[in-house]
C-alpha cells in the first residue's frame, strides 16, 4: 500500500479544484512507499506533479477555513469511517445520502475522500457544509444521528481516526457487543480502578444507546 493515499468523489474534486480554476471529476494522490523520490498519480488528469505538488502543499489550509465559513453563517462539520472492500461504495452512498436529507437544505454539500488503504478495505472521510440554522447544536446533533444510524446498519465502524468520545460511545456499544463492552470495562476497571482516565469517554455504561448521544469530545 502506498504511504500516502488521496481519493476524492466529485463533489470534493469540484470543490478542491474550483479553488485554482481547474475541473475534474475524480483524483487520487498517492505517494509510493520507500521511493528516494515520491511517485505520484492522479486519475483522469495530465497535469499531474503539478496537482498532486498543490495538493500537498495546501492540504493543512483546509480545516482553518472552517472557522472562516462557521463566522459567516455556514454550518461545517466532518465525519469519517471504514469498511471492508466490498462494502465500501454501498456504505458511502448510504451516508452521503443520510447527511444530504439530514441537513434538509437545497444547497447543502456532502463530499468524500478515501484516505486510508487497507488490505481489508479503507476509510471514508466526509466533509459536509450547509447554511446553518438557528441552532447549530440540534443541526449538528439531527446530521451526527442520521449519519450515525447509517454507519451502524450498513457495516461500517463507528469511527475511524478520530476515535470514539461521547460522541461516538452509544454507537460504539453495539458496534464491540456487549462482550466486548465487559471486556473493555474489566480492563478498565484493572488499569484505572479510580476511574480518572477519561471517565466516560471509550467504555459504553451497560445502558447507553444510540439516542443517548451527547454532543462532545470525538
Amino acid at each position: 500500500m502506498p504511504d500516502v493515499s488521496r481519493l476524492s468523489d466529485g463533489e470534493e474534486s469540484r470543490t478542491i479544484l474550483a479553488q485554482s480554476a481547474q475541473g475534474l471529476a475524480a483524483m487520487a494522490t498517492f505517494a509510493a512507499r520507500g521511493a528516494r523520490e515520491p511517485s505520484f498519480g492522479v486519475l483522469r488528469w495530465e497535469d499531474t506533479d503539478r496537482t498532486t505538488l498543490h495538493w500537498i502543499s495546501h492540504r493543512f489550509r483546509g480545516p482553518y477555513q472552517r472557522d472562516h465559513l462557521m463566522d459567516r453563517g455556514i454550518f461545517v462539520e466532518t465525519l469519517e469511517t471504514a469498511t471492508t472492500w466490498a462494502n465500501l461504495p454501498t456504505l458511502y452512498r448510504a451516508v452521503r445520502d443520510a447527511i444530504s436529507s439530514a441537513e434538509v437544505g437545497p444547497h447543502a454539500v456532502v463530499q468524500c475522500h478515501v484516505s486510508h488503504l487497507y488490505d481489508g478495505g479503507a476509510s471514508l472521510y466526509y466533509t459536509f457544509f450547509c447554511r446553518e440554522e438557528s441552532d447549530p447544536l440540534a443541526q449538528w446533533r439531527r446530521v451526527k444521528t442520521a449519519a450515525s444510524d447509517v454507519i451502524a446498519a450498513h457495516g461500517g465502524t463507528i469511527t475511524h481516526h478520530h476515535a470514539v468520545g461521547t460522541d461516538h460511545r452509544a454507537w460504539a456499544a453495539d458496534e464491540m457487543g456487549e462482550l466486548g463492552a465487559r471486556i473493555l470495562r474489566a480492563v478498565k476497571n484493572e488499569l484505572d480502578p479510580a476511574g480518572i482516565l477519561n471517565p466516560g469517554k471509550l467504555v459504553p455504561p451497560v445502558d447507553d444507546a444510540p439516542d443517548a448521544c451527547e454532543a462532545g469530545a470525538s
